[in-house]
This record gives C-alpha cells, structure tokens and sequence, in this order.
C-alpha cells in the first residue's frame, strides 16, 4: 500500500482516513474527484467536531461551520473547512478540475 498524509487518521477515525485517502488517490488522475472527496473529508471533520461537543448538527455544511466559528475553534481550521467546502461544491457543480487547486485543497486537508 502506498504511504498517505493521513495515515495518522487510520485506526483512529477510519472515515477520515478513507475520504482522505481516496483524495490522494484520485490526484493528479483526477482533480475533480480529488475535490469532492477533499468537500466530503471537510463535511465529515466538522461532523465529528460537532458530535464531539454535542452540537445540533443543522442540514447546512456552512451553518455547521458557522456554528463552530462561534465557539472561537481555531480560524485556521474554520477557515480550511470553508475552503473544502466551496472547492468541493465547484467541483461537484461546475466540474472543477483545476490541478493546482486539487494539490492545494491537499495540503490544506
């Protein structure tokens, strides 16, 4: 098996890990698909941020996010969910394939 960043995830939150993993494999191959796995892994961090601290977890990604902001988490954080978010809805919407967005949306996964 090849080596991932997100290794550190596996055994602790296998979800993660495998939305992840499936980012890093589709990239370069497929950047679109690498977003929408990068919008999922986002979608699925502030879930189980949410679920940690016994928040309602409204329908809404962004108002979950907003919410989140609200406790005063980390803006780095809040800030990279916002951008999984809205790279993830571009390529799900609009067949955003842009490489160089792929590869940075990695790093900030």
């Amino acid at each position: 098996m090849q080596y991932s960043s997100f290794a550190f995830l596996k055994g602790t939150n296998d979800i993660l890990f495998a939305l992840a993993s499936a980012a890093e494999r589709n990239y370069p191959g497929d950047p679109n698909t690498t977003l929408i796995r990068l919008r999922m892994f986002g979608e699925a961090c502030a879930h189980d941020i949410a679920t940690r601290l016994n928040l309602e977890i409204p329908d809404k990604q962004v108002d979950l996010i907003r919410s989140l902001a609200q406790l005063r988490l980390d803006s780095t954080a809040i800030q990279a969910l916002h951008q999984l978010r809205k790279h993830g809805n571009e390529a799900v919407h609009a067949m955003h394939d842009d490489l160089n967005d792929a590869e940075m949306m990695l790093r900030i996964g």
